[in-house]
């Protein structure tokens, strides 16, 4: 039933877009516009639940090692309010990414990240697991390199530690295949991020699934620390969400040419606009006219 729904969907300029289009795919980039859009979520949910029913797959988080290794330990034990907030960073902790664990029931959680070397240090001593082990000690080494973020380079660095925890799990695990949720900034073809590494390693074996948002509202945090709603932007000029303007939810094929795409940072900082050459970056386009914002958790009993 998912499956016919998502490939029924009209695609812009009539050029239809089916999920098995990405059956050849070793890794699947599944980006997003927001960090907190609760209809981002629950596509990205849709979609790798496709992708799963048809080979095994690790879902790969831009989230931390450590986290995500405590988060699969919960997930698999059925606790997905436990797993989600064992992730540990806001745009994770969720109400929508709660649900979204329960009903991905044959996926193998894990996290990507090297930024939390406190709880990479923690988990050492708390697992036995030798490759959970192996794992770790990695992400400690990469983060003694990875500096401050506000160090020169520092931007680069994660995404390139970031592909090399991709690679490990896909090359270790070779009859499984990879999701990678992350920002479209991220898994997106380009030099020097997540998605270009991942590109220049895999090639064709590489796909890229973009998230589009039309409009409606996004959770972001405040430099302060709070968490609030705020408006989705509207894109200048030559925009993605003008070119899929008026068409259902679904999965497109991507338009030729370069197109601005606004982007919804993780803190409140103001809109951000990206021109990107689209039918270079992506390999396909999630399109959503709307999205309200994700709901934060409250902490697990």
């Amino acid at each position: 039933m998912l499956l016919a729904w998502l490939a029924l969907q009209p695609a812009f300029a009539a050029e239809a877009m089916d999920p098995s289009e990405l059956d050849h795919c070793r890794i699947i980039g599944i980006g997003e516009m927001t960090h907190g859009g609760a209809a981002e979520v629950a596509a990205r949910s849709a979609l790798t639940r496709v992708i799963a029913a048809r080979s095994p797959v690790h879902l790969l988080l831009e989230a931390g090692v450590a986290e995500g290794q405590i988060a699969e330990e919960a997930r698999r034990t059925g606790r997905s309010r436990e797993a989600a907030w064992a992730l540990g960073y806001w745009t994770w902790r969720s109400e929508e990414l709660v649900d979204a664990l329960d009903e991905l029931d044959v996926i193998d959680l894990r996290g990507i990240d090297v930024q939390t070397p406190g709880a990479t240090e923690q988990r050492l001593t708390q697992t036995t697991d030798p490759g959970d082990l192996a794992a770790l000690t990695w992400a400690l080494q990469a983060n003694r390199t990875l500096g401050m973020p506000t160090d020169r380079g520092y931007g680069r660095r994660r995404d390139a530690f970031m592909a090399q925890a991709v690679s490990a799990f896909v090359d270790a695990d070779p009859e499984r295949r990879a999701v990678v949720w992350a920002h479209n900034g991220h898994v997106g073809r380009k030099r020097g991020r997540l998605g270009g590494h991942l590109d220049r390693t895999y090639g064709d074996d590489y796909c890229v699934v973009g998230v589009v948002v039309g409009e409606g509202e996004a959770t972001v945090m405040t430099t302060d620390g709070r968490l609030v709603t705020v408006p989705i932007p509207d894109a200048p000029g030559r925009s993605l969400v003008d070119a899929f303007a008026g068409q259902p939810a679904g999965l497109y094929a991507v338009p030729r040419g370069r197109w601005s795409i606004p982007q919804v940072g993780v803190f409140l900082t103001g809109a951000d606009y990206t021109r990107i050459r689209a039918d270079k970056a992506f390999d396909a386009i999630y399109y959503l006219p709307e999205t309200g914002p994700t709901h934060p958790m409250a902490p697990p009993e």
